[in-house]
């Protein structure tokens, strides 16, 4: 018996933590401390990840020797550290991808129980105002007393008629009991008042169970394409992985709207032509823009960057070492070009915005503002790798085979950032939206009302109370008031 004490005391225990105030607060807090942190660390898929590595090391370089704990780097290596230490200590904490971590989806289902719990506990209250209104006060105390009439001439049924039907124009029909001799009337309007913080909590949950859904069935990440190119697969920023679409994205053409004053070079938009490919077959083809989406599937595609990444074809100038006259070649990505009998050359990379991190040969970004390309040369049975720089054509140059070789032009590919998300929860979402401007509304504009009449012997009391804008509603009853006067004394 009593470890079944136990048991229920427990259980009330956890019911009373989970739908107190206390714990709103808490997660209140905890919420807005996440918010801070999801603005001030850049989350994945707002930059790559080699430049989030790259800004953490300057900006935790900068932290630690205002402290003094280190000194001023020496180099860019030394910051890339830094910021790579760095970045796997915030990993961990999943605080690149806060809105899919566990703690954040942690902290929304607790605070959707304690707001479903908090809710819960409430309701029976106010539908009492519905299944038991007060029609016969205990006193005047429930609400402003207004005036007593006397009634000293003509049948009180006749005045009571009167006031019923002047309360009734704005108030409507009463609620009446009779006992003892005694008449009391309810007259009220506004009561859905009473739901509309109830209504707001319901759309605030409904909110918070579209994003728990979105977070845990749907996903993020983006996609690369050049003109011309496809892909059955996109790079989910989650997982941090490549993942299937379930059918291949195709873009056609992609291009770029400049203000009128082209000078100052700002685009206007972006645009791209995407078709969706299945079997060999086209079922969905949309030219997109910013905010303005490709949808297949429930997957939706939005033009979120815009470059000249790519490259159709680059033209490579050939210089004999024995001082021939030098010549060009045409060569595409993989493709093979003859320079000469027995001399081929492939393009085997192409990097749009060179840059060497680490160990690593990467791209700062999709502009060909340094563009280098990675040759393999061919002469008999000799194969031998070489770099080359458009804008440093001497740099780092080979020494070995009958030529060296150069920039000569690039014949650019246009390329388009594409951001890729699917999110079921979204249409809980705007549900949820809709029914909190529809609760606002209801909780800040719509009052609840309430006049009682008590008519007993000659007299009649009429008294009432309002849940908002009291000195309206006093002015409102006044009015009536007058108009009951004037009636009393026909």
């Amino acid at each position: 018996m009593a470890d079944n004490t136990k048991n229920v005391e427990r259980k009330n225990g956890l019911m009373e933590f989970l739908s107190s105030l206390r714990l709103a607060i808490y997660l209140f807090i905890i919420l807005a401390i996440a918010s801070i942190l999801g603005t001030v660390i850049e989350q994945k898929g707002a930059e790559s990840q080699q430049k989030i590595v790259i800004n953490l090391g300057f900006n935790t370089a900068k932290i630690l020797k205002t402290f003094g704990f280190i000194d001023e780097p020496k180099s860019m290596d030394e910051v890339i550290s830094i910021g790579q230490k760095t970045y796997d200590i915030l990993n961990k904490a999943q605080l690149f991808d806060m809105y899919h971590s566990w703690w954040f989806l942690t902290v929304m289902v607790l605070f959707s129980v304690n707001l479903f719990l908090c809710t819960l506990q409430r309701l029976p209250n106010v539908f009492k105002y519905y299944t038991e209104p007060v029609i016969k006060p205990v006193s005047t105390s429930a609400g402003s007393k207004f005036k007593t009439f006397k009634v000293t001439s003509g049948k009180l049924e006749d005045k009571l008629n009167d006031i019923r039907s002047i309360f009734g124009k704005p108030f409507g029909d009463p609620l009446e009991v009779k006992e003892n001799g005694e008449t009391y009337w309810l007259f009220q309007k506004g009561t859905i008042g009473r739901v509309g913080v109830y209504i707001t909590h319901l759309s605030i949950f409904l909110i918070f169970i579209g994003s728990i859904i979105g977070s845990i069935f749907g996903f993020k990440g983006y996609v690369s394409l050049l003109e011309g190119e496809q892909t059955s697969t996109y790079w989910d920023m989650g997982k941090n992985k490549e993942m299937p679409l379930g059918f291949d994205l195709r873009c056609e053409k992609a291009y770029v709207k400049y203000y009128k004053n082209r000078t100052t070079g700002m685009p206007e938009d972006w645009f791209s032509e995407l078709s969706v490919i299945i079997n060999g077959k086209v079922v969905a083809a949309k030219t997109i823009e910013v905010n303005d989406p490709l949808e297949y599937n429930g997957i939706m595609f939005y033009q979120s960057g815009f470059g000249q990444g790519g490259v159709k074809r680059v033209m490579v100038r050939a210089i004999p070492r024995d001082g021939s006259p030098a010549k060009e070649v045409a060569v595409s990505l993989n493709g093979e070009a003859a320079v000469s009998s027995g001399t081929t050359i492939r393009l085997t990379k192409f990097v749009p915005d060179f840059v060497i991190a680490g160990a690593e040969i990467g791209s700062k970004s999709d502009e060909l503002n340094n563009p280098a390309a990675q040759l393999e040369v061919t002469e008999g049975t000799e194969k031998y790798a070489t770099w080359i720089f458009m804008k440093y054509p001497d740099f780092h140059p080979s020494d070995k085979g009958k030529y060296s070789f150069k920039f000569a032009n690039i014949e650019a590919s246009n390329q388009t950032g594409l951001q890729v998300g699917m999110d079921p929860g979204v249409n809980w979402v705007w549900a949820g939206c809709v029914l909190l401007i529809v609760g606002l509304y209801i909780a800040f504009f719509v009052p609840h009302k309430r006049v009682w009449v008590k008519a007993v012997g000659n007299e009649i009391e009429i008294s009432g109370t309002t849940t908002k804008n009291k000195p309206s509603f006093q002015n409102e009853i006044n009015g009536l008031v007058n108009e009951i006067e004037r009636s009393l004394k026909c």
